[in-house]
């Protein structure tokens, strides 16, 4: 079992070090050489079966000019392993007769399709995503972390119709704020919840922003403004916050990479409670943008070894510990982002560490 070396102190290295991995790209045995891409398939599925270290796509993967959209994949598509100056390509062979061409515009979060009259219906695939979209779709369309200035400039509800203090979806409500949108803008109502705050350095990563439902803005007088409310997952009281929904939603079609440098973090929270880690469980990281974490980053997770005393001189002693498993990360903040356990060998926990992957770390 390969061991990591993890002190007390989790530090991040930002040294631009050269990459982790061997140049050289590692298949699986008896990989095929033709795959036909099948409805429900993943990218990360696809980048397991042919490589020992997933998080080289971008390595293995050829763009085919002679078809739209070369770095998209769609179900139906014929992939060929080739080979290049020695080293092995995939690459589009065929691209599915009568696919249509859907970007996430056209898909609901949960990636169903939403049919309009411009669009003529061959079939319903739109490209597949790069981990499972149900897993995550709840995600990405969310605020979810908010910083402490964007929580303190963001509007907020003083009221409702008849003086009313607790209210639900097709109320009308009233907030106040400095910077409204224009009639018909979508917004985020919202309530302050955990704050998250770095163990070592105690400065505040950002904010959880607990997601109450969603309003649209009527009619506005000075900073006054008339919102409806047309869903509610919780009553929204007074105090409640708004954002403006932003009209890019995130994507879930990205590349599997390895960071650039020599990254390590912890897990700080599990999304659905509790302590226990699985399989395609979202998990809280303490890193972001400002880190250098982009959408895509795979790393290892590993559980930090026991410090003993040694019996003969009394040095304190930092035990290896044991890799556990492996996330994608999908949704990125400055501080924190989120990320999706793709394999757990082991049992994993909140306050893990993790760490960029090296070479044949994934089984």
């Amino acid at each position: 079992m390969k061991k990591w070396l993890i002190g007390p102190a989790l530090s991040l290295s930002l040294l631009c070090a050269p990459p982790l991995w061997a140049d050289e790209l590692t298949l699986r045995p008896d990989v095929p050489e033709q795959y036909i891409v099948q409805r429900g398939d993943t990218l990360w599925d696809i980048a397991r079966m042919y490589l020992h270290e997933p998080w080289r796509w971008e390595d293995i993967w050829l763009i085919n000019p002679q078809v739209d959209n070369p770095h998209l994949i769609y179900p139906g598509d014929v992939l060929r392993l080739t080979w290049v100056d020695g080293e092995p390509r995939l690459t589009i062979d065929e691209r599915a007769e009568q696919t249509m061409r859907l970007t996430e515009d056209d898909m609901d979060d949960d990636g169903t399709v939403r049919l309009s009259p411009r669009v003529r219906v061959e079939t319903l695939d739109g490209a597949i995503p790069t981990i499972p979209r149900e897993r995550i779709s709840a995600f990405l369309s969310r605020s979810l972390i908010v910083s402490e200035d964007r929580l303190d400039e963001a509007a907020y509800v003083v009221g409702g119709d008849e003086g009313r203090i607790v209210l639900g979806a097709g109320d009308r409500i009233y907030a106040r704020g400095s910077d409204w949108g224009e009639t018909g803008d979508r917004y985020e109502v919202f309530r302050r919840g955990e704050r998250y705050v770095d163990a070592e350095t105690r400065e505040t990563l950002g904010i959880e922003a607990i997601a109450l439902g969603m309003a649209e803005l009527e009619t506005r007088q000075d900073d006054i403004a008339r919102v409806q409310l047309t869903q509610s997952r919780q009553n929204i009281r007074v105090g409640d916050r708004l954002l403006l929904v932003s009209r890019e939603s995130p994507s879930s079609v990205f590349f599997p990479a390895a960071p650039d440098r020599d990254l390590t973090g912890v897990i700080l929270n599990k999304a659905d409670g509790g302590q226990l880690i699985g399989q395609f469980d979202v998990v809280l990281l303490n890193r972001g943008a400002a880190d250098g974490v982009t959408e895509g980053h795979v790393f290892d997770i590993a559980r930090p070894g026991e410090q003993i005393r040694d019996p003969l001189n009394n040095d304190v002693l930092q035990l290896p510990g044991d890799r556990s498993g492996s996330l994608m990360v999908f949704r990125v903040f400055d501080r924190l982002s989120y990320g999706l356990v793709m394999n757990a060998t082991n049992t994993i926990r909140v306050g893990d560490h993790i760490q960029s992957p090296e070479l044949s770390s994934l089984p």
